[in-house]
Formats: structure tokens, C-alpha cells, sequence
């Protein structure tokens, strides 16, 4: 499972647990509220019952927090912070379960233990990830050894500072730097340079604090890189001949693989943009291009009023199919091969939204 498709399981099943508990709070008023109205405005109202208004503070919080997360634009760090809060409300609703008045969990040993290996496993990992994970899990040190803007786009290459790392085209790392101009965040980008390359390029388009702070780092700047991560890559794939689909900045995966593609590889990349002038890359795959007979580019511009369609894509007559892009016109093109007898084994995506 991708990143992105990870993020998107975590979004689904987040909502739904959150549906479930506010389901779980109504029934029990609702049970309250059946013996009498005073009754259920008694359940409701502040108490002295740690365990249940541990509960109602768990619910609370947690319909905050996720409707912040998944229907609000906000930043980077301050969504990796309330994912922490909400990982934190495992501790407060176990004991919530465990304690308040009522439980079936103490007198049903099966759900019992059931409760206790998932809640420990769960509350392991929390402690993990948020305690120890910066600490044991190994990061490569890299520094900024140049960049350049251009349409709203910086790149940025590193050089390792001893070890480079290892990875295949098309994977992503997340990447720390320490210059003051942008948050200590690790963040997520794909790596766009070749596999055969010791130093690593990303290229990041400008759309928030994070991604704008970065056109003020410095030669030299510390960046510490985590990785890699991620299947996204024509070397995965069994068949040879494909299509590549990358609109905007998801071309920076694409940008990797061509310049690693082998010699019996046949691909078509469609490169889309809204304007000629925002194909930032367009000289650099010419390029590739000569070096790799297999290589075909074709530009799609917005503009000019090329529309890229699944009609296209299957005229090439590949048999799999690559895309990169903005959910909606990704998730549109999913849809547009499957019409056409495209099987979903043989769509493949990133979705570089959180990214």
C-alpha cells in the first residue's frame, strides 16, 4: 500500500470510528432519555464519574480534531500534531472502557482480552512513534548543495554527507531540514532524481508556509532523510510497455524513472500543464529522450486546449498504465480506463496531495 493510499485508509477509518462512538453516545442517551427526559439530561451534564466523563472528553476531542484534519486546509505541523492528540485518546478511552459503570469488558474474558491486546498494541506503537521512533529509526544526513525556483517550483539537490541512499525510481523519502526558514517537520516528497545517482533531487511546488520557506534554504543547510518508502515504479511492474500520465508537479516520480528506464522498456509519458511555460522539465526529458529510444514525451497544455482522455491513453496500446496527478483529474482517468475495459490491476497512482 502507497503512502497516499495509506493516508486516505486512515482518513476512512477514522471517520467511521468516530461515527461509531458518536452512534455509541446517542443510543446510550437515547436509553437514558426513554425512563425520562430529566434522566438524559443527567447522563449528559458534567458529573463526578471520571471514567464517563473521560469518555465524553474522547468524543469530543476526537469530532474536533477530525473534522479539522479532514475538511480543513491547515498546516503541515499542526496536522501532525492533532494526529498525535488523537493517537493520545487511545490511553484516556481505554480506561474509559475499562472503568465506567456498565462495562461488559470486565465480566466477558474473551472481549477482555481481545480489548487488551488490541488497546496494547495499538498504545505500543502510539509510544513508539511519537517517543523513540526519531531516535531508532536510522537517518541519512544529507546538505543542501544547491537549488533553483522557477513557476513556482524549487529544486533542491543534496549531497550525502557519507552514505547515500539506496532506493529504486520512483520512490519518495521524507526529508528534515534544519534551516530556520522552514518547520522541523519531516515531510514526504518524491525523489526525482535517477537510482544511480549519490545525490538526491526533489522538486517542490510552492503551496503552503513549509513549501514557500524553502525557497530561503542555503547551500549547506543540514537535511536529515528518512527511507525510502513507497512501490511506485515502472521496474515493479511486469509487462514493458506502459503510460505514464503526470499533471503539474507529479511529474517529479517520472522524472526518476526515465532517466533509470531500461532498454526494452516502451513508454509514452504524457506530461500535462496548464500552460507550456510551466513545463519546468520539459527540456531536461527532451533530453532524455536521445538517451532513451523507448522514451516518448508528449506535452498536453491546459492553454492550448488539449485535454488529455483514457481514449488516448489506450490508443498507445501499452498494458499498464502510470498516473500522477491531482486527485480529481487521476481519479477521473481511473475511471475513464475502466470504461474502457482497463482493469484496475493495471492502473497504478500516487497521489501526492498530502505531499
Amino acid at each position: 500500500m502507497g503512502l497516499d493510499r495509506a493516508y486516505r485508509a486512515h482518513r476512512i477509518i477514522g471517520g467511521t470510528i468516530v461515527i461509531l462512538f458518536m452512534l455509541h453516545g446517542a443510543l446510550i442517551t437515547a436509553k437514558y432519555s426513554s425512563i425520562s427526559l430529566l434522566s438524559g439530561f443527567e447522563f449528559l451534564k458534567p458529573n463526578l464519574d471520571v471514567a464517563l466523563m473521560l469518555g465524553k472528553f474522547v468524543l469530543f476531542v476526537m469530532i474536533i480534531l477530525v473534522t479539522v484534519s479532514v475538511y480543513i486546509k491547515i498546516k503541515y505541523q499542526w496536522f501532525v500534531t492533532a494526529q498525535r492528540v488523537l493517537g493520545a485518546m487511545i490511553f484516556f478511552g481505554g480506561y474509559h472502557a475499562l472503568f465506567v459503570s456498565g462495562s461488559d469488558l470486565r465480566n466477558n474474558l474473551p472481549l477482555l482480552t481481545y480489548f487488551v491486546l488490541i488497546g496494547g498494541l495499538s498504545s505500543a506503537l502510539y509510544i513508539y512513534r511519537s517517543l523513540f521512533h526519531k531516535t531508532i529509526k536510522r537517518k541519512l544526513q544529507y546538505i543542501v548543495d544547491s537549488f533553483w525556483h522557477s513557476k513556482g517550483i524549487t529544486v533542491i539537490w543534496l549531497k550525502p554527507s557519507s552514505k547515500a541512499l539506496a532506493f529504486y525510481a520512483g520512490q519518495f523519502a521524507f526529508f528534515q531540514f534544519t534551516s530556520a526558514a522552514v518547520d522541523g517537520e519531516s515531510h514526504p516528497f518524491s525523489i526525482s532524481s535517477g537510482s544511480d545517482n549519490s545525490y538526491l533531487r526533489i522538486a517542490v511546488k510552492s503551496s503552503g508556509d513549509f513549501t514557500t520557506g524553502m525557497e530561503r534554504l542555503k547551500t549547506g543547510d543540514l537535511v536529515r532523510v528518512e527511507g525510502p518508502y513507497g512501490h511506485f515504479s515502472f521496474s515493479k511492474i511486469r509487462s514493458k510497455r506502459q503510460v505514464w500520465v503526470a499533471g503539474g508537479i507529479g511529474i517529479t516520480p517520472f522524472l526518476s524513472m526515465a532517466q533509470s528506464l531500461s532498454s526494452d522498456h516502451h513508454v509514452t509519458l504524457y506530461y500535462c500543464v496548464r500552460t507550456l511555460s510551466q513545463a519546468v522539465f520539459l527540456e531536461e526529458l527532451e533530453k532524455v529522450m536521445i538517451q532513451k529510444p523507448g522514451l516518448k514525451v508528449i506535452t498536453m497544455c491546459d492553454d492550448q486546449d488539449q485535454r488529455i482522455s483514457a481514449t488516448e491513453l489506450v490508443s498507445n496500446s501499452p498494458e499498464d498504465y502510470l498516473l500522477c496527478a491531482p486527485p480529481l483529474m487521476m481519479h477521473s482517468l481511473e475511471k475513464q480506463l475502466k470504461a474502457l475495459g482497463v482493469k484496475k490491476s493495471n492502473i497504478f497512482y500516487e497521489d501526492f496531495a498530502l505531499i
